[in-house]
């Protein structure tokens, strides 16, 4: 047997039982400084629910104004017509200092589904809108600038974005052709 002080796992680790101690004294602090922000967030938590249910009582009685409304006038059939089953409403509200109106409801229910981007058409490629293909536009009027952009867009590690990235590049190219004037819109 020998004489040596029992060492925790956290003194081995450490080195001294000085310095064991004074690691042990920052857990025990760090351990109080989490009670303490853990009871502040249940504190928080109750007074938001105590608040919620404060105006519980009001938000039924507005609920049942608003579908009174929209019985009085006769949305119901309306609403059926095209396969609705409710819609949601939202105030105007200020963002940042400027009031932000909106005018939309949107409808709730069946539906189509949404796409996204483009007017539902079928694309029209460049070489049919301008008479030249995109890689013709880019060759012809990308500027310095354009090109080493191309080139960079190449350097992308994922295949799939490679491509679209370097497309968005030559769709520029030809957007600001146009709006220079280099190329015209085929009638």
């Amino acid at each position: 047997m020998s004489n040596k002080p029992e060492v925790s796992p956290v003194g081995e680790a450490i080195g001294t039982p000085v310095a064991e101690a004074n690691v042990l004294s920052e857990m025990e602090q760090l351990k109080a400084i989490i009670a303490e922000a853990t009871a502040k967030m249940k504190g928080m938590k109750d007074a938001e629910a105590k608040a919620l249910e404060a105006i519980d009582g009001k938000r039924i009685e507005t609920a049942t104004k608003i579908h009174q409304a929209v019985k009085a006038l006769n949305l119901d059939s309306e609403l059926t017509a095209v396969l609705a089953k409710g819609f949601v409403y939202k105030l105007d509200e200020t963002i940042d200092g400027a009031m932000v109106t909106y005018v939309s409801v949107e409808l709730t229910g069946k539906g189509r589904t949404k796409r996204s981007g483009g007017s539902g058409a079928s694309p029209v490629t460049s070489e049919a809108k301008f008479g030249m293909k995109l890689d013709e536009i880019f060759t012809k009027f990308a500027n310095d600038d354009e090109k080493a952009l191309y080139a960079t867009a190449g350097l992308v590690a994922n295949p799939s974005t490679k491509r679209s990235k370097q497309w968005k590049v030559k769709d520029n190219v030809s957007k600001r052709a146009l709006s220079e004037g280099l190329i015209t819109v085929k009638a």
